[in-house]
C-alpha cells in the first residue's frame, strides 16, 4: 500500500485523468500501469478511481490516497536532497538517458551495483527514444546516453558497446508464420528495428499489442498464442521460449555517448564500465 512507485503511479493517473495518457508520461505501456492499479486494489483499498465521461476521475477514497501519496512523496525527496546535498557528496550529479529497452536491464542490475559503491551518488536517469539521436543529445544534455544505432551508423561522438541481435521469440510449439505478434511502441527505436527485422524475414504479422515491458510481453508470448522479436540474449535467458530461425538474425548496434563536457569521475568510469559489459 505504501509502494512509492505504485504512488507515483497513482498520482499520474490521477493528473492525466486517463490510463494512456499516465502510461506514456510514466515511458511505461498501459497493460503494465493497469497490472499496478490491479495490485493496489489487492491490498484491500477501495477503488481510487471512477470512469466518467471517457475520464478516470477520483473518488473520495481516491482523494484522500493522492493527498497522503503526495505528502509521503514531498517527505521521501526532501529527505533525498538533504542526503544528496552536494556538501556530502564527492561526486555531482549525473545526467544518464538510455532507450526504454534497456531500462529493465540498467535498473534491476546497473544501478544497484553502482549505488553499492557510490550510496551518495545522485543519479537523474531519462528513459527516451528518439530516432534523431543529435535531436535527443541537444535536447537532454545527458553525462552519458545510451541509445540504439543502425549498423554503420553511429554518431562520431558516441562509440558502439556491443552488437545486438534480433530474432523471432515464441513457445516452443507455436507456427509463428500464421500467428499474431506483440512489438514495442510504435515511437520507439526497437519497433524500427522489428519492422525491418520481419521485412527481412518475409513476415507481415498481424500486431495485436504494443508494449515496451520485457518482462509483460514474454509472460503474454509463453502462453503460447502470440510471438515478439527480441534480443538473442533475452530470449535465451527466460526457459519458456526459443528463437525460431527463420534467416539470419538482424543486428544494430548499442552505442554509447560521454559528454565531452564533463570531466569523467571515478562513479562516471564505473558506470561506463558496467553499461558496456552488459
Amino acid at each position: 500500500m505504501f509502494d512509492t512507485r505504485q504512488m507515483e503511479y497513482m498520482i499520474a493517473i490521477a493528473e492525466e485523468q486517463s490510463l494512456t495518457r499516465a502510461a506514456e508520461r510514466l515511458f511505461i505501456s498501459q497493460s503494465a500501469l493497469s497490472q499496478q492499479l490491479k495490485k493496489l486494489y489487492e491490498t484491500g483499498l477501495p477503488p481510487l478511481f471512477e470512469y466518467k465521461h471517457g475520464k478516470m476521475l477520483l473518488t473520495e477514497a481516491g482523494k484522500l490516497y493522492i493527498n497522503g501519496a503526495r505528502t509521503i512523496l514531498n517527505i521521501r525527496n526532501t529527505t533525498m536532497m538533504e542526503i544528496m546535498d552536494p556538501s556530502r557528496n564527492d561526486y555531482p550529479p549525473l545526467r544518464i538517458v538510455i532507450p526504454v529497452s534497456e531500462q529493465e536491464s540498467f535498473l534491476k542490475r546497473i544501478l544497484p551495483k553502482v549505488k553499492e559503491v557510490y550510496p551518495f551518488l545522485a543519479v537523474d536517469l531519462r528513459t527516451r527514444d528518439s530516432m534523431n539521436t543529435e535531436e535527443m543529445l541537444q535536447k537532454e544534455k545527458p553525462d552519458i546516453a545510451v541509445f540504439l544505432a543502425a549498423k554503420n551508423k553511429t554518431p562520431s561522438k558516441a562509440t558502439v558497446i556491443r552488437e545486438e541481435k534480433l530474432y523471432p521469440a515464441a513457445a516452443p510449439e507455436l507456427e509463428i508464420h500464421s500467428s499474431p505478434a506483440i512489438l514495442n511502441r510504435l515511437s520507439t527505436n526497437l519497433f524500427l528495428f522489428q519492422t525491418q527485422a520481419l521485412r527481412s524475414w518475409n513476415l507481415n504479422p498481424k500486431v495485436d499489442l504494443y508494449c515496451d515491458d520485457q518482462e509483460t510481453v514474454f509472460d503474454i508470448v509463453s502462453s503460447g498464442n502470440y510471438y515478439t522479436i527480441a534480443e538473442e540474449k533475452r530470449i535465451r535467458n527466460d526457459s519458456r521460449l526459443e528463437i525460431k530461425e527463420i534467416g539470419e538474425p538482424f543486428c544494430y548496434d548499442l552505442a554509447l555517448y560521454k559528454s565531452p563536457e564533463r570531466i569523467l569521475s571515478e562513479p562516471m568510469d564505473y558506470l561506463i564500465e558496467l553499461l558496456s559489459e552488459e
